[in-house]
């Protein structure tokens, strides 16, 4: 017999047609039994006005996990209880799709600032800026490191 599908997550409810036939006194009570391995869970079954049996399974997720079990429909008249249909109930979760909004902030450049301190003692004449010049030139061409130092000393001595 295959599996009913019922959610763990939803309430469900299952119709039956059950005929009762030779009774005449008192009414029928109708209970849906499901059957896991430690327990037995038992439903109510309710008579309407067309002659179906309902029976609500409420939400059952905190109960019983995924799977197959077993159930049976039971009617009780009188003093005798009859079991009309057997079956296997497949319970799984219904499928619900979640989503949420992840924010991140943007990547913001943070501007950064570098300086230097240069100190200057006096503003150079015009002749020591030539000389500077023309030493940076010869030194371009290889000026020696005696004539370097001979210019670095005459360009401090007109500084001070």
């Amino acid at each position: 017999m295959e599996a009913i599908e019922l959610h763990l997550d939803q309430d469900n409810e299952l119709r039956f047609n059950v005929v009762v036939e030779g009774s005449e006194e008192g009414s029928p009570n109708y209970r849906l039994m499901l059957e896991t391995d430690r327990m037995s869970l038992g439903f109510p079954g309710q008579r309407s006005d067309n002659g179906e049996i309902s029976v609500i399974i409420p939400t059952l997720n905190k109960v019983l996990k995924e799977g197959n079990y077993n159930a049976r429909l039971e009617v009780h008249v009188e003093d005798r209880m009859f079991v009309p249909l057997n079956l296997v109930t497949y319970f799984k979760k219904a499928v619900k799709v979640t989503a949420e909004s992840v924010s991140r902030p943007k990547a913001i450049k943070v501007p950064t600032a570098t300086a230097t301190l240069v100190e200057t003692k006096a503003s150079p004449s015009a002749s020591s800026v030539k000389k500077l010049e023309k030493a940076r030139t010869k030194r371009k061409r290889g000026l020696s490191e005696d004539d370097m130092r001979a210019l670095v000393r005459e360009l401090l001595n007109k500084k001070t």
